[in-house]
């Protein structure tokens, strides 16, 4: 199958902060005339200063044309990084992400509760040290 031939509808392209240093990339779409792959499906990230990187899902799937997939992404990579995708020997240009809403607070609210946990154990430690 040509490249030319193929045809992708992209559905859902997003980027979540899950931690300060990664990223979790979703994409979902119709693949049609979708070819016979071996691999599973790979994401090429381009970053700003022009690094190029291949990664391999955590999780993917291509079924009667649907396919599903999510990476885990350094957030250095994806941050103003252009994506393509790699599927059966096609190469599919992706357009900018899609904004997540309430991505950033989430994270900042993550980050909160690590720094609350840290003082709590180290509150808990200093009571047993007082006790004994």
């Amino acid at each position: 199958m040509s490249p030319r031939s193929a045809t992708f509808e992209l559905e859902r392209f997003s980027l979540t902060p899950v931690t300060a240093d990664v990223v979790l990339v979703e994409i979902a779409g119709r693949l049609a005339r979708a070819p016979a792959r071996s691999r599973p499906p790979r994401l090429l990230v381009e970053s700003e200063s022009g690094t190029r990187k291949e990664h391999a899902p955590v999780a993917a799937r291509l079924e009667a044309g649907e396919l599903l997939a999510s990476f885990n992404v350094p957030a250095a990579d994806a941050a103003g990084g252009e994506f393509a995708l790699a599927v059966g020997g096609l190469l599919l240009d992706l357009p900018p992400p899609d904004p997540v809403p309430g991505a950033d607070r989430t994270v900042s609210l993550a980050r909160e509760l690590n720094v609350l946990r840290q003082e709590m154990t180290a509150l808990r430690q200093e009571a047993g040290d007082i006790r004994t």
